[in-house]
């Protein structure tokens, strides 16, 4: 979830960085404020969070 934040830190299986970013960016822009569901496999629990905007950037609400 901390890529919501920050969608240009990078982990160890992002093969192509450029796209991960690139398409982590376009699907935090897609959802943001929308109040949709957003279900992570990989985020511990609880595993679904709504993707808010605020002063600061993107946060996550769970």
């Amino acid at each position: 979830p901390v890529q919501i934040a920050e969608p240009s830190w990078n982990q160890i299986a992002d093969e192509d960085k450029g796209l991960a970013v690139e398409t982590r960016t376009q699907l935090i822009d897609r959802y943001c404020d929308t109040n949709t569901l957003i279900l992570g496999t990989h985020f511990n629990t609880p595993t679904g969070v709504y993707i808010v905007g605020g002063r600061i950037g993107k946060s996550i609400r769970w």
